[in-house]
Formats: structure tokens, sequence, C-alpha cells
């Protein structure tokens, strides 16, 4: 079902020293996610776990150690991004959702980690073979516990051991699961798995009575960390509604043409 056709209204600001008014359009969407096709709510998902994330680490909440992700933030993030997609009516709506398909960037990594183990142990020697369980209560504890799936190993010459790419079945805290695998005798070191360069990215902030979700698109030597960007903001309120803010920075390149 659609919602309620947009609103307007102008909202006092101050721009370079004097005030001017900027126009800010709203809707009350369905925050029904049967609107959105099965590939893309998977995907915002993916985001929302992310999201939640990036904001437990910025408020230093204590995700050091946490590995889980709580299901209630991540939730609350998901529905404010189904949201902002049924929000039709608004401006900016159709390039961040359907033109650009504007996600998360993968960064902190919530899939993949890294474990470093030594040529002597012996139980990493199950996971050369590309056996997923060790025989080591630690390990395979580890592994059942956090739904890990053992991805490949390599043999590195120079360490004199092998580095083990492990993914998880579902978003996790892997920088404190990394913590956890170092503890292990045999594991050298552990580190989660991330991306390198820069791309594409949807971030939020809590507001008082709002998350504030930007989408925004990058290019420009982006494997080096991205030179130009523009950036369109929404605010999804408590009560529902959807506000586009609006968008900074200059045009995109058309989706295709934006170079790597």
């Amino acid at each position: 079902m659609r919602g309620k056709p947009f609103q307007i209204m102008i909202v006092a600001g101050l721009l370079g020293g004097c005030e001017v008014g900027r126009i800010v359009q709203w809707q009350t969407p369905s925050p029904d996610d049967r609107s959105v096709p099965a590939p893309q709510r998977e995907a915002y998902r993916e985001d929302a776990a992310r999201l939640a994330l990036r904001h437990l680490l910025r408020l230093g909440s204590g995700p050091a150690d946490q590995v889980e992700i709580p299901d209630e933030l991540s939730n609350d993030l998901y529905q404010r991004l189904v949201l902002v997609y049924n929000a039709r009516d608004l401006a900016a709506r159709d390039s961040v959702v359907d033109l650009y398909a504007v996600h998360t960037f993968p960064y902190p990594t919530t899939r993949s980690l890294l474990v470093f183990v030594a040529k002597g142990a012996g139980w990493p020697d199950a996971w050369r073979r590309g056996e997923p369980r060790t025989g080591n209560d630690a390990v395979d504890g580890l592994m059942v516990r956090y739904g890990l799936d053992l991805e490949r190993c390599t043999v590195l010459i120079v360490l004199r051991g092998d580095m083990c790419v492990l993914a998880a079945s579902r978003p996790l805290n892997v920088g404190a699961l990394a913590l956890l695998f170092a503890r292990v005798e045999g594991v050298e070191s552990s580190a989660a798995n991330g991306p390198g360069g820069d791309g594409d990215d949807l971030d939020a902030a809590r507001e008082s009575d709002a998350w504030r979700l930007e989408y925004t698109v990058k290019w420009g030597d982006c494997l080096a960390g991205c030179i130009t960007s523009h950036r369109w903001t929404f605010r999804v309120r408590d009560d529902g509604v959807v506000e586009y803010v609006g968008g900074a920075g200059p045009p995109p390149p058309p989706p295709g043409n934006r170079g790597p």
C-alpha cells in the first residue's frame, strides 16, 4: 500500500552567515517489507547489521568483546531502510534505491575472519586438509557457537604458517570474534578480513527522535579512497515519518560510468 503523499515545509537554516530557507519533504509510507524484493530485503538486513555495529563502535558501549550484534537495534535500522524504500513519492528516493542502489560499504566486515596459525601447531592440520572440525575444543566451540565455516587456508612461507579464512553464516562483530581466536593456543594472530579502497556507502546516526540516514555515491580513483561524492540525507522518525532533508556534492555520473 502506498503511503500518504509527501508534504513540503520550509525550514530556516544558516548559509554563509545568512538565514535561508530550505525545502524538506516528508511522507508516511507503509512499514510493510513485502513490497521489497527478497534480494533487496536480504541486502538491507546486512546493511542494518553493519549500521548497528558501526553505531555501537562509535558509542564505545562495550562492543570490543560483544560478538553478537543486538537484534533489537539491527531490526530497528532495518525497518528504517524499508520505510525509505517505501517512500516512493519523496525526491531522491529513486536515486538511492533504484538508480544507484546504495548500500553500506562492507566496513567493518561482518562475515569474514582471518586466522594466522603456527606451522608447528597440531590442531590446524585438519584445517590444512580442508576439514572444518579440528578436535580442539576451544576452536570447534567457537566455530559452532558463531556459525563459522572454513573457507580456505593458504601457506605463508615467510611467516612459516598458514593464513586461514573463516566465513560467518550471519553478521557478527568480527573484530570481537578475532580477539577470541587470538587467545587460542596455536593462533599467532587473528583479524577481521576487511576490504580495501572505498566506495558507495550508507550510514546512520541516531538523533533525538529519528535515525538520520545518509546515502552516498562516490567516484574517482576509489581504489585509493574515492575523490568525489554526492550525498542524499533522509530522517526516518520514530513515528514512521520519512523526511528527505536534501543532497550535497556535485551531481554524480550515470551508473556504470564512474570508473574504478
